[in-house]
């Protein structure tokens, strides 16, 4: 199983990934105090395309990697913050709630930089699982 962090002042997020015929990914993030948690399947075409664009977005500092599986349990979107190459990280997580009634969705959506020479170590650590 794959485990990978970026960390930055405002915000952490933690990635992990195992594969059996697809992925599974877990995601936590902790932005600005708040936190959030979620688990989705991941198709290993959608999961390798955002290794892909996450390797060229570290090489050319633009652009953008998504990673949003089918059952949208979250969003992960790493993208280039501007044209001198800062890097941030946005999207969403995605909980259920059951009551006797009704099921209620939250959804915990962040937002925080990071320093570009964090995203290497991040790209390295999310391919060990591969």
């Amino acid at each position: 199983m794959a485990k990978a962090i970026l960390k930055a002042n405002h915000g952490s997020l933690n990635l992990t990934a195992s594969f059996n015929k697809e992925y599974l990914v877990n995601l936590r993030v902790n932005s600005y105090g708040f936190k959030g948690a979620a688990s989705d399947h991941a198709p290993s075409t959608l999961f390798d395309r955002f290794l892909y664009d996450l390797e060229s977005l570290e090489k050319h500092r633009r652009g953008k990697a998504l990673l949003e599986p089918v059952a949208s349990g979250f969003r992960l979107i790493i993208q280039a913050a501007n044209k001198l190459g800062h890097m941030k990280t946005t999207g969403f997580v995605r909980s259920y709630n059951h009551s006797l009634n009704a099921i209620h969705v939250n959804d915990f959506q962040f937002s925080f930089e990071f320093e570009s020479s964090a995203l290497k170590g991040f790209i390295k650590d999310v391919r060990k699982c591969c």
